[in-house]
């Protein structure tokens, strides 16, 4: 596992290899595709992303520094 600073790091260099939005967005699109549904209890309005094309919720757990 990462701290959040190694995985922000790590997400903040992925997204500078791209040129434009678009190829950020499909990008992270993709990522988004790869991940595990979120539990319908953590679709909370507090974890929802503001403006997505789609209803999005981000969850994450932090133990001992690392990041899940």
């Amino acid at each position: 596992m990462k701290t959040i600073e190694e995985k922000q790091q790590e997400i903040i260099s992925e997204f500078n290899l791209f040129d434009d939005w678009m190829q950020k967005y499909e990008n992270s699109k993709g990522k988004g595709k790869d991940l595990p549904l979120i539990n319908q209890n953590l679709k909370l309005e507090i974890l929802m992303i503001d403006g997505c094309q789609s209803r999005v919720w981000l969850s994450s757990d932090l133990v001992n520094g690392l990041m899940y």
